[in-house]
């Protein structure tokens, strides 16, 4: 519950313009080893294999903010991959943005959810959510970060096969 009402006020300091960004030069793939560590007890339960990769490159963000997403993307996917599956998260970089995709071989989502999965309290399947324990904010709160930086965040998925949510922001913010 106490989660809930932290990313309640952190979407009222959105809407308010009051969301402040303290940044600094992150390492994005150490910002997703941090965020990644404390959800491998997670993922080992429901025997998930988490790994983690990619490029070591820098982008100027808010290592709390920023934090915050990529814990918010990876607990997703773990929740969302049935046992014994996995979930891949890897930074990138192309052109000007860097990035971090988190692709899970999870049940995928259906094609008309895709345009809404970032949107406040919205739930794929209400029951499965509750399952899982999810409010619907954790997406809202990516998008809200991405923006925020002057980035991005979409997702690529197709239902029963899986999904791949992104997050870019730009190298020099």
């Amino acid at each position: 519950m106490s989660r809930t009402v932290d990313n309640l006020l952190t979407l009222a300091q959105v809407d308010e313009g009051r969301l402040e960004l303290l940044t600094s030069r992150v390492d994005l793939l150490d910002a997703i080893e941090v965020a990644a560590r404390p959800l491998r007890p997670l993922a080992a339960a429901k025997d998930v294999a988490l790994t983690v990769g990619g490029d070591a490159v820098d982008v100027d963000a808010d290592p709390q903010s920023l934090g915050r997403a990529l814990t918010n993307l990876i607990e997703n996917a773990i929740k969302f991959t049935q046992r014994g599956g996995e979930v891949n998260v890897v930074a990138w970089r192309s052109g000007d943005e860097v990035g971090v995709t988190v692709a899970d071989n999870g049940p995928g989502l259906p094609a008309d959810a895709t345009g809404h999965v970032f949107d406040r309290f919205y739930r794929v399947d209400s029951s499965r959510g509750r399952t899982a324990g999810g409010s619907g904010l954790g997406l809202a709160i990516c998008r809200e970060v991405a923006t925020a930086h002057g980035g991005r965040v979409w997702v690529n998925s197709e239902e029963g096969r899986g999904s791949e949510f992104s997050l870019a922001l730009p190298v020099n913010a």
